[in-house]
């Protein structure tokens, strides 16, 4: 009888320590931190204070891309040119075509046909978003499509494509403008589009914000059929 108890006891230890090792295994997993996502890092600064910055960034080679600058302007006032008045003179030169297949109160579907240096042209489907929230505060973002985004079968497409405005209003008056994006072609080293990237994202904020300071046209949206 002794050694019936014995036995059964030494079976209960033996599944304790199984147990409290599984509940360390399960513990140290579910703590783990998150891979931690790449902090920007400075490329430059202008005199004006706005700043380049670049990180690495998951399924590309190519790198992200993050402009900033504080201006004395609202929000709403550069948003408006980002959102209604759609590309400006810098990335029209990349742009061979754009549609806008569909518009509505902060979404819009626009088909564009790019052109890409030794490449030739690439085609994509954007989603734009906007948000405005309660502080005066505006987002602005826009997503490339995958597979059944309605480009034909075949067609030259760009593998990835987005961004994002981000327009702060300060407290002590003007406001933060950050852009960040990525564009991948496709087919090309980093190496080769690093340069006119950066160059590119600048000029599109510097572009913005001398827009919102001229006269606005009168805004004329036309949908494809």
């Amino acid at each position: 009888m002794n050694s019936l108890l014995g036995a059964k006891e030494g079976a209960d230890d033996d599944r304790f320590r199984r147990a409290r090792v599984l509940a360390g295994v399960l513990f140290c997993l579910c703590s783990r931190p998150a891979l931690a996502v790449p902090a920007f890092e400075l490329v430059w600064r202008e005199a004006d204070g706005l700043t380049l910055e670049t990180r690495a960034v998951g399924g590309t080679e190519q790198p992200e891309l993050r402009v900033r600058v504080q201006v004395d302007a609202t929000p709403l006032s550069v948003a408006d040119v980002v959102w209604s008045q759609g590309p400006g003179a810098d990335a029209s030169r990349y742009l061979d075509r754009r549609d806008i297949l569909s518009s509505g109160p902060g979404v819009r579907l626009e088909h564009h046909v790019v052109v890409i240096p030794l490449l030739g042209h690439r085609e994509v489907i954007l989603r734009f978003t906007r948000q405005d929230d309660a502080r005066g505060g505006i987002s602005i973002q826009y997503n490339s499509g995958g597979p059944g985004d309605g480009l034909p079968a075949g067609a030259p497409r760009m593998p990835l494509l987005r961004g994002t405005w981000r327009f702060t209003r300060v407290e002590s008056g003007g406001m933060w403008i950050e852009f960040c994006s990525v564009s991948d072609p496709g087919g090309v080293p980093a190496i080769l589009t690093i340069g006119p990237q950066r160059q590119l994202a600048v000029a599109q904020v510097r572009d913005a914000i001398r827009r919102s300071k001229e006269p606005r046209p009168v805004e004329e949206v036309v949908v494809k059929r």
